[in-house]
């Protein structure tokens, strides 16, 4: 079995994924879609980035980096969707590929440009780096500058959600302490 091939059974896989995931989401089963797109998405990730050795002629190296792209978009992870957009575009293609890359490009960087443009001083957005329960923690790493923040949070505020979230894009709201502190009040998954 060539490469190609290989990629391209791990890509239907990642389809069928990608369909019960939006099968969930019209039932309503929240958990059940962000399951199946979260699979769907490190397939196609996957079968995409296998066929990066392929020569720039088969298109398809650049539709399934443009198809990983979106479902990280789907997701809320803006800078893997735009790390994709930027591998594709490195290469030589033209026709629907190029036009499905540039989009997906300005569409990620219109979204954070959106986010970074709501984020004030009680807003944060970006990745969940770490949260440590011991020292009552959690690091954020802002998105577009790549800026660390170190948030004090309730013990019970990183059990109950935040370590479940780590490695995904969040939405932070905080307070400043007098002593010029954060301290974590909500934590959820960017949308």
């Amino acid at each position: 079995m060539t490469n190609f091939e290989i990629a391209d059974k791990i890509h239907l896989v990642a389809m069928e994924l990608a369909d019960l995931a939006d099968i969930a989401r019209s039932r309503k089963q929240d958990d059940l879609h962000l399951q199946n797109l979260e699979q769907a998405y490190i397939l196609e990730k996957e079968a995409a980035l296998r066929l990066q050795s392929e020569p720039d002629e088969n298109e398809w190296k650049f539709l399934f980096l443009k198809s990983a792209g979106w479902l990280a978009y789907q997701l809320g992870r803006y800078g893997e969707a735009l790390e994709l957009a930027e591998i594709g575009l490195a290469g030589e293609t033209g026709g629907l590929p190029l036009y499905r890359l540039k989009e997906l490009k300005e569409t990620v960087a219109k979204k954070m440009k959106e986010i970074h443009a709501k984020q004030s001083g009680n807003h944060l957005f970006g990745m969940l780096a770490s949260a440590d329960v011991e020292q009552e923690k959690v690091t954020i790493k802002e998105n577009g500058n790549r800026k660390l923040y170190t948030l004090n949070a309730s013990r019970d505020l990183i059990q109950k959600t935040a370590r479940h979230l780590i490695g995904e894009w969040v939405e932070i709201d905080l307070t400043t302490k007098d002593d010029g502190g954060l301290v974590l009040r909500q934590i959820r998954r960017a949308a």
